[in-house]
């Protein structure tokens, strides 16, 4: 298994299994958003039945892509290969090293990481190919087939940047340097992540940990969570809580600008 990878000290080849996992995983995600969008247009024989129509009830053009750790990544991912089917992107604590070449490419993009005097050489083992000059387009996956049938296509020049950003990182996740928290932030802060509309933002979430972003923690009793290292020391209800209402304040502030921008034209 790809975790038996980690624990027998193959890193390169974990890492490498982890980015095929998410380009797979990317590929189901987007062939599934693909398929419920087109819901809006027709509908399919198993609603039909059960009496159940969303043709026409769907708000295709407000759809947020948010995903924790694996993913984030995939939510990353998806939105770097298809930017124009999202209205934003929420990663909470990001695998960044699980992100496929093309998309870790395109958000570290050399101009934009140049600015930051800072440096990325490709995360834990690199880039595949070996070349930093290598155009990411020409990377890109091609169609995907589910039972011989395109479901979704992502040869297309989209970028992880068409869109708006919130990368929110839990305090272990700082503390260990995961995610890339120092490159993304200051990629914020000069304004260089995502749409230049000043809207894109990256946050912490103070004494929390990795599994708080999930509800995985709240499966064990308090005193045992904190004991193996799932919960900081705080409440993790009110980490949650903390957690839910800046995602949201986030989504809805891109949702508020849009309209905004959609009355004006």
């Amino acid at each position: 298994s790809i975790g038996a990878l980690s624990l027998r000290g193959k890193m390169l080849e974990y890492i490498l299994a982890r980015r095929k996992q998410t380009d797979y995983r990317t590929r189901e995600f987007l062939a599934a958003a693909e398929s419920f969008l087109e819901l809006n247009k027709k509908n399919i024989r198993e609603l039909e039945d059960a009496g159940i129509s969303f043709v026409g009830k769907l708000k295709t053009d407000d759809l947020s892509a948010m995903g924790h750790s694996f993913g984030a990544a995939t939510a990353l991912t998806a939105c770097g290969r298809k930017s124009e089917m999202f209205s934003c992107c929420i990663s909470h604590d990001p695998a960044i090293d699980w992100v496929p070449d093309d998309v870790r490419r395109e958000l570290f993009n050399t101009e934009r990481v140049k600015e930051t005097e800072m440096k990325y050489n490709g995360g834990t083992c690199g880039f595949e190919s070996g070349s930093k000059k290598d155009s990411p387009e020409k990377r890109k996956p091609g169609p995907f087939y589910l039972f011989g049938k395109v479901v979704s296509d992502e040869t297309n020049n989209s970028s992880v940047h068409d869109l708006d950003h919130f990368f929110l990182y839990s305090n272990e996740f700082m503390d260990k340097g995961w995610g890339e928290f120092k490159l993304i932030a200051e990629l914020s802060r000069l304004d260089l992540l995502g749409l230049k509309s000043r809207y894109s933002e990256v946050g912490y979430v103070y004494k929390a940990h990795h599994s708080e972003f999930s509800d995985s923690c709240s499966t064990l009793p308090l005193w045992l969570a904190r004991a193996v290292g799932m919960t900081g020391p705080r409440n993790p209800i009110e980490t949650g809580e903390e957690i839910a209402h800046r995602t949201l304040h986030f989504v809805e502030t891109i949702r508020r600008e849009r309209m905004l921008k959609r009355k004006a034209e």
